[in-house]
C-alpha cells in the first residue's frame, strides 16, 4: 500500500501486480486495505 492524498484527506492504495487482479483503483482506508489483503489471501486459497 502507498498512502497518498487528495488535497483533503489522506488514503491508501494499493501497489504492484496484485493490484492488477483487482480492478478497483479507489481510495481505501485502514478497513478497506485490510478487505484488500483479505481478499488476496482468500483468492491465493481458492
Amino acid at each position: 500500500m502507498s498512502v497518498s492524498d487528495d488535497g483533503f484527506t489522506l488514503h491508501l492504495e494499493p501497489l504492484g501486480f496484485s493490484n492488477l487482479s483487482h480492478q478497483e483503483n479507489r481510495a481505501l482506508t485502514f478497513e478497506g486495505a485490510a478487505e484488500y489483503y483479505w481478499a488476496l489471501f482468500i483468492d491465493r486459497l481458492r
